[in-house]
C-alpha cells in the first residue's frame, strides 16, 4: 500500500503537475504562475521555453525511474517473503528521499546554468546570481530539517499520530516559516539593489532568520 501511494504521488502529483503546467506555459507564453518569474524583468522568451522543456523532460525521466524502483521493490517483497515491513519501509523512504532531493537539485541546477541565456540585461543576471546564494542556503536548511525529522522518527522510534510526532511537525512548520520569511526578505532586498559594484553580502535580516532557524533545529534534536 505504501509503495502504491508513493507511485501515485510521483506519477500524478509530481510528474503530471509539472508536465501540464510547464507545457501549458510553453504553449501560451504565459509564465506568470511559475515561481521566480517577475513580469517586470526582461526575459529571452525562447530560452525560457527551452529551459522549461529541459526541466520537464528531466523530471519525467527521473519520475519514471523512481516508479520503476518502487515497483521493483514491491515485486521483490511479494516474491521474497523474508523481506519484512521494516526493509520495505526503508526502501520506500530511501527511494522517495532520493527522488525528492534530485527533483529539487536538478531544477536549481538547470535554472542557475541558464542565467546568462534567459535574462536580457546584465543587471538582472547579477541579481539572479546573488539571489541564488540565499536560495542555496534555504534549500540546504529545508533538506537538513527534513533529514533531521526522518532521523528522529527512526532513531527515537516515534510513531505517527502521537504527541512527539505532533511536536516534531510543529517544529518543522515553524522552521520552514522562518526560512521562507528570511528568503523572501533577502530576495526582495536584492531586487531593490540598483548596483552591484560592491561585493554582494547577505543581509542582516536573512542571517538573523537563519540563526533562529538553526536554534530551533537544535531544540528539535534535543527535545527527546
Amino acid at each position: 500500500m505504501g509503495t502504491a501511494i508513493m507511485m501515485i504521488v510521483t506519477a500524478v502529483m509530481m510528474q503530471a503537475f509539472v508536465h501540464l503546467y510547464f507545457s501549458s506555459a510553453v504553449k501560451s507564453g504565459n509564465f506568470g504562475g511559475i515561481a521566480g518569474y517577475d513580469s517586470k524583468t526582461e526575459y529571452n522568451v525562447p530560452e525560457v521555453k527551452k529551459l522549461l522543456i529541459r526541466i520537464d523532460r528531466h523530471i519525467g525521466l527521473v519520475s519514471c525511474g523512481c516508479m520503476l524502483l518502487l515497483f521493483a521493490g514491491a515485486l521483490g517483497q511479494m516474491l521474497l517473503p523474508e523481506m519484512g515491513e521494516k526493509e520495505s519501509a526503508v526502501m520506500i523512504v530511501a527511494v522517495s528521499a532520493a527522488y525528492i532531493l534530485e527533483f529539487i537539485l536538478s531544477i536549481a541546477y538547470f535554472n542557475y546554468q541558464s542565467i546568462d541565456d534567459i535574462f536580457v540585461y546584465e543587471i538582472d543576471k547579477q541579481r539572479s546570481r546573488c539571489g541564488w546564494i540565499s536560495s542555496a542556503i534555504f534549500l540546504f536548511l529545508i533538506v537538513a530539517v527534513c533529514g533531521e525529522c526522518i532521523a528522529l522518527f527512526i532513531g527515537k522510534r516515534i510513531e505517527n499520530n502521537t504527541e512527539p510526532a505532533l511536536q516534531c511537525a510543529a517544529y518543522i512548520i515553524l522552521i520552514c516559516v522562518i526560512d521562507c520569511a528570511a528568503l523572501f526578505w533577502e530576495q526582495n532586498r536584492i531586487k531593490k539593489m540598483k548596483s552591484f559594484e560592491r561585493p554582494y553580502r547577505l543581509g542582516k535580516g536573512f542571517i538573523a532568520g537563519i540563526i533562529v532557524s538553526i536554534v530551533f533545529m537544535i531544540l528539535m534534536a534535543v527535545s527527546w
